[in-house]
């Protein structure tokens, strides 16, 4: 093997809907994620450690025209955590 690592991750994620009318209802969460890895390269013996912590939040709003039919709105974001080349 020429290079070893571990990675771990945690995250919590929270959410709710609140209905604001009877035909509009509101949803927001959010997501905090924590990605940390421990790199060693087995050539080199260089060692590389970095974390992460993420922070994601999200909105959005349901429209329901009737009983049968929703529209959705949303706005949302998402990170990729650092691997490879960019440690």
């Amino acid at each position: 093997m020429l290079s070893g690592s571990v990675a771990t991750t945690a995250a919590i994620y929270v959410q709710d809907q609140a209905q604001l009318t009877p035909r509009l209802q509101a949803v927001v969460g959010a997501r905090l994620e924590r990605f940390a890895v421990d790199f060693l390269n087995n050539r080199t013996a260089v060692r590389l450690k970095n974390t992460d912590e993420l922070f994601s939040p999200r909105a959005g709003l349901v429209l329901k025209a009737r009983e049968s039919l929703s529209t959705y709105l949303s706005y949302s974001t998402s990170y990729v955590p650092r691997a490879g080349e960019q440690l």
